[in-house]
């Protein structure tokens, strides 16, 4: 038999096979098909609706009034309400997590409470408290000075500045009970409800203009909060965070100081522009206990008013005293003076080159009922 015959039976036997392939491919074009309908109808169904003003007198005669808006925003307070979360002077070492004017919320009283004992330190802290008033367009409706001291001096400090303004209110505390410490300001202080309190150490000497919006605006916006504490410059715990933020430069202290150079109140010096570089040979760090053995002295008590100079060189950053800096309230950044020294002058630096933003973290932190140090703190007080 002639294999030609079968030539019909093949492609007839082949035929199953083409049909099912057509078949799969109609169905993948339907399915696309339907696909891009079905995204191109969502599309124009979800789009908003963008008439204008001539189409709408068309249909309507005029044009309706705009729907009220849901979210209520407060009259912005006078000098505050240009004041940004992250200004853009201050350099971008870290991320602009909010353009939100920081604007005071209507019907939110605030109270200030300085737990007053120190009429030296506090000099520094009323005047940015006074910039900080509502009457100057802060956010503090009132600032308690409450006296934990029987220093008769510092008592009449604490009344004289209280009448200079009529936010300020001057609250002796007795402590009848040595043992309460602090306890009876909180028990005498903090009575107000449904009233946001911002808890200060005397001996602040730098609020930022934003500090307190920010962190009462922290405590607003996060109301499983109890409370929220603030980021402190030479705090025993934040020291640690500062340095790993790059907020810390290198500085030495200047063992041989020059009496003439010195910063004081008649000259003003305190740009680190102004200092000149360190030019000493290969810098080695003592150890923090002996630390004054560098300027030949066996005491702590006796070592010199002196400087501290910029290395101006961010190598040297892990030799200086920084680096022994511990995420521990109680450690280093307590105990030992020179890394306050220089957290100071590292914060100088930044305020004259306009670069605050190197202190700013992003989401900062979640104690969980935890503490690490309290100098600056907000709590809302609720009926």
């Amino acid at each position: 038999m002639d294999m030609s015959d079968f030539k019909s039976l093949r492609r007839w036997g082949d035929l199953p096979r083409k049909i099912s392939h057509c078949s799969r491919m109609t169905y993948m074009v339907f399915l696309a098909f339907c696909g891009l309908f079905l995204v191109s109808l969502s599309w124009v169904l979800l789009r908003p609706p963008t008439l204008d003003s001539s189409s709408l007198e068309n249909t309507t005669g005029k044009v309706p009034a705009a729907a009220p808006t849901v979210a209520h925003l407060p009259t912005p307070t006078p000098e505050l309400s240009s004041v940004t979360i992250h200004q853009s002077d201050e350099g971008t070492s870290h991320v602009d997590h909010s353009a939100t004017p920081l604007v005071k919320p209507d019907g939110v009283r605030i109270v200030g409470v300085v737990f007053y004992g120190r009429r030296d330190r506090s000099s520094l802290l009323e005047c940015y408290l006074r910039k900080n008033l509502a009457s100057f367009g802060g956010w503090l409706d009132e600032v308690i000075w409450a006296a934990n001291t029987e220093d008769a001096d510092d008592l009449s400090y604490g009344e004289h500045i209280a009448g200079t303004a009529d936010e300020y209110t001057f609250l002796p505390i007795k402590n009848e009970n040595k043992d309460d410490g602090y306890l009876n300001i909180y028990t005498h202080a903090f009575t107000e409800p449904d009233t946001i309190y911002v808890k200060m150490d005397d001996d602040i000497v730098f609020i930022d203009q934003s500090a307190i919006p920010r962190v009462v605006m922290t405590l607003i916006n996060n109301p499983r909060a109890l409370l929220v504490s603030s980021n402190v410059v030479n705090n025993p715990a934040l020291g640690w965070v500062h340095y790993h933020m790059g907020a810390v430069h290198p500085y030495v202290p200047e063992v041989r100081p020059d009496s003439d150079n010195l910063a004081t109140k008649e000259n003003g010096v305190w740009r680190a522009s102004d200092l000149p570089s360190w030019s000493g040979a290969e810098w080695e760090m003592p150890e923090l206990d002996h630390f004054f053995s560098l300027f030949g002295v066996n005491d702590r008590a006796n070592v010199p008013v002196h400087r501290w100079i910029p290395t101006r060189d961010l190598s040297l950053l892990y030799k200086t005293p920084v680096a022994k800096s511990e995420y521990n309230a109680f450690g280093n950044n307590l105990l030992f003076w020179p890394l306050a020294a220089q957290a100071h002058y590292s914060l100088l630096q930044n305020i004259e080159e306009k670069r605050l933003g190197r202190y700013f973290m992003v989401h900062g932190s979640d104690e969980e009922a935890g503490m690490m140090k309290i100098s600056l703190l907000w709590n809302y007080q609720q009926a």
